[in-house]
């Protein structure tokens, strides 16, 4: 019995030097000197000025640490809640296995900041310059990244539900990120985004971009209306539809997409140069402005160019599943090794030059010539 009550005395010793913030991972509320430290932020500062700080199995809750400054820091298994990180300098510095409600994170500046197996909800980033920070196998419900300035981040596997990046001006990189009712509107230069395996219902309206590439992902009905983009990149992409309404494009360039609606929609916009390649699906372009148009290599294309305008438009070694040109204008159409294979409607469609160099009909091919000075 004796040695019985040594080795819990023995144990309750271990406990209490182990701390409970440390003891089998369970999550505690901060007390003692971290307490003091969380309820006034001189005190936090002059402390993390001299220390790592190293906080772990915390729960933190409804505590104020406006203008905190940490360098260095490691976080892991903590819970925060309703704490105010505003006016925030945060650098060199990882937050591991932690939960984020209602955190507010405004006017933060964060260098070499990683997040690794958190979840964001109702979390505000807002107005914060975040450069090269990363947020790896995370999940954000319902939080903001509204006017982040100068800011650099990467997304790895992480999953945006409701979430909005407003107004933002950065670099974004997302591999493996899955997009619910996520905006992107409004971005100001110089911002550019890169998507890659990722599933997209995303909204980019009213945005400036100087690149924004889209590789091996899929598309749920993303897109917008009355964006600026210098270059538009797509390969290797899935889905139903990404569609730019009333916008300005500089080029745009898409491989080996394999899309049920729309590989590409321009409709009412204007584009330099749109070149596509190896690709299955559509292309809308309806009353735009278009520079040059070339299609290779494609085995199944709708094409609608109803009452657009174009300089040239080249398509090779391709099939035309369905094709819209009426009203078309264009200085020059050609059609090199082109099989046409279901209704064609060229109603009053004017072209300067027209050249068909090996065009072949299908039986199932119906064209329409009406007013249009084209000849087959």
């Amino acid at each position: 019995m004796t040695q019985n009550k040594n080795y819990i005395r023995k144990l309750i010793v271990l406990i209490l030097s182990l701390g409970v913030y440390g003891f089998m991972g369970i999550k505690t509320e901060i007390t003692g000197d971290w307490l003091e430290r969380f309820n006034d932020v001189e005190t936090f500062n002059a402390y993390a000025s001299e220390h790592k700080v190293k906080l772990s199995d915390v729960i933190i809750k409804n505590k104020t640490t406006t203008g905190v400054i940490l360098t260095g820091a490691t976080f892991s298994n903590t819970e925060w809640e309703k704490v105010d990180f505003s006016n925030s300098h945060i650098t060199d510095s990882v937050f591991e296995d932690s939960d984020f409600t209602e955190v507010d994170f405004d006017h933060a500046t964060m260098t070499n900041v990683t997040f690794k197996n958190s979840k964001f909800v109702g979390t505000d980033f807002d107005k914060s310059r975040l450069v090269n920070v990363k947020f790896i196998n995370s999940d954000f419900l319902s939080s903001d990244f509204f006017k982040i300035i100068q800011s650099k981040i990467e997304f790895q596997d992480t999953n945006f539900e409701r979430v909005t990046f407003d107004k933002a001006q950065a670099t974004f990189s997302f591999s493996g990120a899955k997009f619910i009712n996520t905006d992107f509107t409004s971005l100001n230069v110089p911002s550019s985004l890169s998507f890659t395996k990722s599933e997209m219902d995303v909204d980019f309206s009213r945005s400036k971009i100087d690149k924004l590439e889209i590789t091996d992902s899929i598309s749920r009905r993303a897109g917008g209306s009355d964006l600026r983009i210098k270059e538009l990149t797509m390969k290797d992409n899935k889905g139903d539809r990404i569609n730019f309404g009333d916008s300005t494009i500089d080029r745009i360039t898409v491989e080996n997409a394999d899309m049920t609606d729309q590989i590409i929609g321009i409709v009412r916009s204007s584009v330099k140069d749109l070149f596509i390649v190896n690709s299955i699906g559509g292309v809308a372009a309806i009353k735009a402005t278009i520079g040059k148009i070339k299609i290779l290599n494609s085995p199944s294309i709708m094409i609608d160019v109803d009452e657009a305008t174009a300089d040239s438009i080249y398509i090779s070694n391709s099939t035309i599943k369905e094709g819209f040109f009426e009203k078309f204008k264009a200085k020059k159409l050609e059609f090199e090794n082109v099989t046409l294979d279901g209704e064609m409607n060229f109603k009053n469609a004017q072209v300067d030059q027209f050249i068909d160099k090996n065009t072949t009909q299908t039986p199932k091919a119906v064209i329409d010539l009406t007013g249009s000075n084209i000849k087959f």
